[in-house]
């Protein structure tokens, strides 16, 4: 490679030539960390010199398809603050919508909001907001809007009609919190309205339960940040609402109240449905588009075939989804290194392989440093050169200069000798040495000048020679170095681990092929309804992808998607050698480039070869067609593919010239069907390694042939002219039949088509991909079978859950606020202190209609009877002082005109944005693959976790970002001391209720969305910021031998579906950062505590408590649920003789002692909807007050909170306060 030498000009200034991309990189503070020691703490950087640049993804942009066109855009003054996103196509989350929120704050204090970490509340305090509250209705949002010009006739037109707009992309708004700015008042008062938009069935009482849960939380948000609420109602929906009757209190009877409660009678019963024939037949699938769905625009480099890049679906037995191929052209690009940290290992790397163009003003010091890293190793014979010609030169100089000397001494006594009669005796002696030192330093000063010089010119030299030899490298970069710094070095005196670059690095990256697989997602709703009924059309997405790049020369010869977001990856490579891969998706790239896979040579499996894998034994069988042969591997997770067995032989089975064509597993079998270029049809058993008798004659070589899901068939597509023809056959019946012909029109020959199930595996689809219209498309397969079959169903009942009993239609609109309180408190434990302002008004709903507005205050009042007669929840005068009225469309729409005085709430603008901010719980992070992943604001990202990964710990910590919190934490409540509750414990136990109702949070957990990962919500209060930390539940079912089993495992969090380090990275994080952790249980569970907690013995060993004294301070309350007074006393005792005789076997290694300062409480909880249920949050409250502050301002616990997620993310823990380094608390 010979490049220019441009080692004197400054990078910062050094233009890069067209075409090629710079990056730059500002004193980088990762470096590597070797022994992980108190002494020597540092983080370690894996990637060097080549790390990828950090991505952010912005959730609301990352979560809108490129098909759909945001009206919000379109609308002036409207801002959306709460986003409805799927998180990875499947949960719906609410979080900030961030650049909209952007708008709002700098359009009302221009400058405030600068960027997410960094808005000034205070500056937004000294303006004021007066909010209303609205929703309902979607057409009479519009039309409210329309009557003071928020929109136009057009724009109402789409709000109400999507498919009314012209235009190819689809105009949308979507469910959220907006925020419409109306007018400002003479004294700079905002005034604004807060608009819940529903999704299409919101107001439906028959509406799914993730829709109705979505409207229970935008409802308790809607009503927590205005005081003043409106709900525009609709003649449809008006008409519709079912009017209560007056209760009487005084002649309400035990025996009515108990006949209230029949909605919890839920029937069931186990029903044997229709004994059928074998059959298959096809009704209509799903159809979901993508922009992805389409053949790639060719490159003018590319010489490929465009067929190459044609979209093709991957296979799956349960995941479903698409790969595209793009062809990336070479580039070359340049990355500036300023005062770069890079450890000692991955420097020598470079200096041993990589072209090098060194400054020759680096200095013969840094030089030698050099040579000691690797360039002795790579140029030994001009080290050698180099180091003996400098010895040479010192031999040289050394010499001369002594004469010199000698000759000066006689100068000098001839000088004095012609003076001495002039002076004394003892000046004499003083000149002498005056002068013999004097000549002797300037002797020495000369010497070193001349040989440093020559020293220098020979190391000069020397890298004019070095750069010119290294050019011959094959490596594709080039490492210019200007100058070079040791960090630091070990207390034991060793050589400096790490070093300070500066230079620049170009990079030449040749041209690769980038393939992405876009995965298909089902809603939770979806799930749910394909799980209790199978013939249920779902509504697909595509919205998460993975990518990964190939040298020029490989191709994909199979991909097949497993569970757990796995892939497995069957590569053909240059030398048509097949090389087979299982990972995540995340890592996949990673295993590729490292040659993690299983390599197959292509002499031993012949040119031609199929591929079947059965993910249920995890089975992979490489067919030799030619060769007919069998090769069958396992995998394993720690070994990877492994052969079972030999080879298998098959030709005694096959006659001349024979050619295996096609190749399935039985699925969930260890059984192969092979059909061979006669149309033959034949199964073969992997445990006899024979050939069942039965066989079958197709008459035409099928173009596929796929395995059902469930086991029960197989179909064989067959080309026929212009379509595909396709018949299924089930094994049960194999060879004696003729099969099923589906009833499939419209589908083309060249189809690409794959069998997968959705939800359930008996839940077939047939899909294949249509580039004409970029979609995804199925047929549903109904397959029956001669066993006859039984289902766990519902029957029909007022509570059931199938929903085919209702007695209302729209009452929702009215009964969402009773929902809201079921769900959240009306009167906390600990009460919220944002708000300072004392001018605020009555709180009051406002029904705007066209009728009945005298029922609507009766109506409203009866549920706040029934709530709190039925819920024994406190309310104080939360509900009885609620202002209840309404009103016509005309007069509300009158009395908050622009230019009307609005007589509602005033709020300083900084508060009212943080009490909101407030109140929205984030996801912090997940455990899954048995890693800890904290999100990155929010919302998981596959992009962000790939450029993290084998990233040190500094760089972790500067990516993770815990979005709206953020300047929270870091600027506006700084100083405040933080207190931290956490609650743990077994799924659908009420840990979220719990919490909600302790601090004022708003986590939505329920039975039908359990809690994942870790959540994170915020209660300011006058004298401290409550943090509330909700976690991820277990499943009830098998929980002691889960625990029992696991040696690694968390306090009874231990899920059936996490892995034991999964459960420990949870454990740890909320032992170590809590002050409170309340532990929820079942009753019956918690009388065998004995190996519950051993498990919470386990984890305490994992890393010393006394490492790290700023943590683990927490008290443990263990929360037994569900008990009666009659069993508490025997509860607790039980209880405590269990934990004493824990505290016997153990002394001070046991985990209350390590884990939780030797504090534990133990509470038996009443049952709910008793008073006493929530008296005993007062308790837990004055337990909190009475904790130590262990984080006494809010900005330190932000960064003590990341420190620790990063290195839970990295899988070790050391002692936060030794380390030293720029992330020191």
């Amino acid at each position: 490679m010979i490049l220019t030498d441009l080692d004197e000009i400054n990078p910062a200034d050094d233009p890069p030539s067209p075409g090629v991309e710079v990056e730059s990189e500002l004193s980088d503070l990762s470096y590597l960390n070797i022994e992980l020691s108190d002494d020597d703490i540092e983080s370690v950087e894996s990637v060097g010199l080549e790390e990828p640049a950090q991505q952010e993804v912005d959730a609301e942009m990352a979560e809108q398809p490129q098909s759909e066109r945001d009206l919000c855009l379109s609308i002036p003054g409207m801002y959306r603050v709460l986003d409805l996103i799927s998180d990875r196509g499947t949960i719906d989350k609410i979080i900030i919508a961030q650049d909209s929120l952007k708008a709002f704050v700098n359009g009302i204090c221009p400058g405030a909001y600068a960027s997410l970490t960094k808005v000034d509340f205070k500056a937004l305090d000294k303006c004021e907001v007066k909010p209303v509250g609205i929703y309902g209705s979607k057409e009479e949002i519009v039309r409210f809007l329309l009557s003071f010009g928020g929109v136009d006739d057009a724009m109402a037109t789409m709000l109400v009609d999507p498919t009314a707009d012209s235009s190819t992309a689809k105009s949308t708004l979507r469910s959220g919190l907006y925020i419409i700015r109306v007018s400002q008042t003479s004294d700079a008062i905002e005034n604004i309205f807060v608009i819940y938009w529903p999704e299409e069935s919101t107001w439906n009482d028959d509406a799914s339960p993730p829709v109705c849960r979505n409207r229970v939380t935008f409802m308790r948000y809607l009503t927590k940040i205005c005081d003043q609420v409106t709900a525009l109602i609709s003649e449809e929906h008006a008409k519709a609402i079912v009017w209560s009757d007056p209760v009487n209190d005084d002649n309400l009877t035990d025996e009515d109240e108990d006949e209230n409660d029949t909605d919890r009678l839920f029937t069931f019963e186990v029903a044997k449905t229709n004994e059928q024939e074998e059959g298959v037949s096809v009704r209509p699938g799903f159809k979901c588009t993508s922009d992805q769905i389409i053949i790639a625009e060719p490159h003018p480099d590319n010489t490929m075939e465009p067929e190459f890049f044609k979209p093709r679906l991957v296979h799956g037995e349960t995941r479903q989804g698409f790969m595209t191929a793009r062809y990336l052209p070479g580039r070359r690009s340049v990355r500036s290194l300023h005062a770069h940290r890079i450890n000692s290992f991955l420097l020598q790397d470079a200096l041993e392989n990589e072209s090098l163009q060194i400054a020759e003003t680096i200095g013969p010091k840094s030089l030698h440093q050099l040579f000691r890293l690797g360039l002795g190793r790579r140029f030994p014979e001009e080290g050698n050169i180099w180091a003996e010609e400098a010895k040479v030169i010192k031999l040289v100089y050394l010499p001369t200069l002594g004469e010199a000397v000698t000759a000066a001494k006689d100068m000098a006594q001839k000088h004095l000798g012609a003076i001495v009669e002039k002076v004394y005796k003892n000046l004499l002696k003083t000149t002498r040495r005056v002068q013999r030192e004097d000549y002797r330093s300037r002797a020495k000063v000369e010497a070193d000048r001349r040989s440093d010089q020559d020293i220098r010119d020979l190391s000069a030299s020397l890298i004019r020679n070095i750069n010119l030899l290294s050019q011959s490298s094959t490596s594709p970069s080039l490492l210019r170095l200007k100058s070079i710094v040791p960090c630091r070095q070990n207390s034991n005196g060793r050589n400096p681990l790490t070093y300070e670059i500066t230079g620049r690095r170009e990079s030449l990256k040749e041209a690769t092929l980038l393939f992405t697989i876009h995965l298909m997602h089902l809603t939770t709703q979806d799930q749910h309804e394909l799980q209790l009924d199978p013939t249920t059309v779902p509504n697909p997405r595509f919205k998460e992808s993975y990518s990964f790049q190939l040298p020029l020369g490989f191709s994909v010869s199979h991909a097949q998607l497993l569970e757990g977001d796995r892939l497995l990856l069957a590569l053909v490579d240059r030398n048509a050698n097949l090389q087979l891969f299982l990972d995540h998706l995340n890592n996949i790239e990673s295993s590729i480039k490292r040659e993690r896979g299983k390599m197959l040579n292509r002499d031993k499996i012949g040119e031609e070869f199929l591929l079947a894998f059965d993910e249920s034994q995890g089975m992979l069988a490489v067919v030799g067609c030619e060769k007919l042969q069998l090769h069958v591997f396992v995998h394993d997770v720690g070994q990877g593919f492994t052969a079972s067995g030999s080879t298998i032989n098959l030709h005694s089975w096959y006659g001349e010239g024979a050619i295996i064509k096609k190749a399935c597993f039985i699925s969930g079998s260890e059984e192969l069907l092979l059909v061979d270029s006669q149309a033959l049809a034949r199964v073969f058993s992997l445990t006899t390694m024979q050939f069942r008798p039965a066989s079958m004659d197709l008459h035409h070589v099928p173009m596929g042939v796929y395995s059902s899901p469930d086991g029960s068939c197989f179909l064989a597509a067959v080309p026929d002219g212009a379509v595909t023809r396709i018949t299924a056959y089930h094994w049960s019946t194999f060879g004696s039949n003729e099969g099923i012909p589906l009833s499939i029109e419209d589908w083309a020959g060249e189809d690409d088509l794959v069998l997968t199930s959705l939800a359930r595996r008996n839940a077939v689809q047939l899909m294949r991909l249509d580039l004409s219209s970029q979609a995804c498309s199925s047929v549903a397969l109904n397959i029956t079978r001669k066993v006859t079959e039984f289902m766990f169903k519902q029957k029909d009942g007022r509570g059931g859950l199938s929903g085919d009993v209702h007695f209302t239609a729209h009452n929702c609109v009215m009964d969402c606020h009773a929902e809201v309180w079921t769900r959240f408190p009306v009167l906390p434990a600990v009460q919220r202190a944002t708000i300072s302002s004392s001018d605020r008004c009555r709180r009051s709903v406002l029904f705007v209609t066209n009728r009945d507005h005298n029922q609507y205050p009766a109506h409203f009042a009866d549920m706040v009877d029934v709530f709190e007669r039925t819920s024994k929840k406190p309310t104080g005068d939360r509900l009885s002082t609620l202002c209840v009225s309404a009103t016509t469309f005309e007069k509300f729409a009158a009395d908050f005109s622009p230019g009307k005085k609005w007589t509602v709430s005033l709020f300083k603008a900084g508060e009212w944005v943080v009490d909101m901010l407030c109140l929205i719980p984030i996801h912090l992070a997940l455990a899954r693959d048995n890693r800890f992943v904290p999100l990155k604001d929010g919302v998981y990202s596959p992009e962000v976790e790939k450029s993290l990964l084998g990233a040190d710990i500094n760089r972790i910590v500067d990516s993770l970002s815990f979005g709206w919190y953020e300047s929270i934490f870091q600027s506006y409540m700084a100083d405040k001391p933080v207190r931290v509750v956490s609650s743990m414990g077994e799924q659908s136990v009420g840990k979220s209720f719990a919490l909600n109702h302790l601090v004022d949070t708003s986590f939505a957990g329920s039975a039908m969305r359990t809690t994942e990962g870790v959540w994170m919500s915020v209660t300011p209060t006058k004298e401290a910021l409550i943090v509330a930390l909700d976690f991820e539940g277990m499943s009830g079912a098998l929980v002691k031998r889960a625990l029992s089993n696991s040696m690694l495992t968390g306090p009874g969090v231990h899920s059936i579906e996490r892995s034991a380090q999964e459960d420990t990275l949870l454990v740890l994080f909320n032992t170590a950062i809590s002050n409170l952790v309340l532990f929820r249980n079942n009753f019956a569970l918690s009388r065998d505590i004995t190996g519950l907690f051993q498990s919470f013995q386990s984890s305490s060993a994992v890393l010393d408590p006394m490492a790290n004294p700023a943590l683990f301070q927490s008290t443990l309350v263990i929360i037994i649920k569900d008990v009666v007074d009659s069993d508490k006393a025997e509860i607790a005792r039980e209880f405590s003789l269990k934990f004493q005789q824990i505290v016997e076997e153990e002394q001070d290694a046991n985990f209350i002692s390590r884990l939780h300062g030797g504090k534990l409480n133990i509470i038996p909880w009443p049952v709910i909807e008793s008073r006493d249920f929530y008296k005993l949050f007062a308790t837990l409250k004055r337990r909190l007050d009475q904790q130590v502050v262990t984080h006494n301002a809010a900005g330190e616990f932000l960064h003590l909170m990341k420190t620790l997620m990063a290195k839970l993310k990295a899988r070790f823990m050391i002692a936060l306060q030794a380390r030293v380094s720029a992330h020191d608390l």
